[in-house]
């Protein structure tokens, strides 16, 4: 009964994390994850096996070490591999080709969308636009700084000033059919557009 025992949880396990998506995260990294997250669950597996075989033999100390080392190494493991969904999920790697094109004085928009990684790296300051989100109680204290309609950030866009802005592919697609975006980076979270041309490889839509 073991083998099919074995091949009945593997399968299990394929169907879960196949189901595994959502807008924010592709089901491929989860794939990705499910390696180390098999890793971890091996290594408890394996330590508390060796601490209850380590009791009667060599006492609680020893059983107790054992156990605390394997559950120590099985999580780090698993936040280890967590990096493969977290490096994505922060926008790290968009940082190099807007940091070539964000200058200083460029308003930089987020459309729809508050994203708390690319204004920390890049260390410029967002300008919220139709959703607040949680910087809320902060848009009604100084409601300047925020454009509450996607129709006023098109008219700032498209205002003869360079900038910036960052959206959802969702949002991208909606939008850049409006008025012109030239892609300055992308990945499966976020789009950073300029309301310019750039030297690189992205058309306008």
């Amino acid at each position: 009964m073991w083998p099919g025992w074995q091949s009945g949880q593997s399968d299990c396990w394929q169907a879960c994390v196949a189901t595994l998506n959502s807008n924010n995260t592709p089901n491929a990294l989860y794939r990705a994850y499910a390696i180390w997250a098999a890793v971890a669950f091996g290594l408890i597996i394996a330590s508390t096996l060796a601490a209850r075989w380590l009791l009667p033999r060599r006492g609680l100390m020893a059983s107790i070490t054992v156990y605390a080392l394997g559950m120590c190494i099985a999580f780090t493991a698993a936040l280890l591999g967590h990096e493969v969904i977290g490096r994505s999920a922060s926008g790290i790697d968009m940082i190099a080709p807007v940091a070539r094109v964000l200058r200083p004085e460029m308003k930089l928009y987020s459309v729809r969308v508050l994203d708390h990684t690319l204004p920390w790296y890049l260390h410029h300051p967002l300008v919220m636009v139709e959703r607040p989100d949680e910087l809320e109680f902060g848009v009604t204290q100084e409601p300047q700084k925020w454009l509450p309609t996607t129709a006023a950030f098109l008219a700032a866009w498209q205002d003869g000033k360079p900038a910036m802005a960052i959206m959802s592919p969702q949002t991208f697609a909606e939008l850049s059919q409006q008025a012109p975006m030239y892609v300055v980076a992308r990945d499966w979270r976020r789009v950073a557009v300029a309301n310019f041309a750039v030297n690189i490889p992205a058309q306008p839509r």
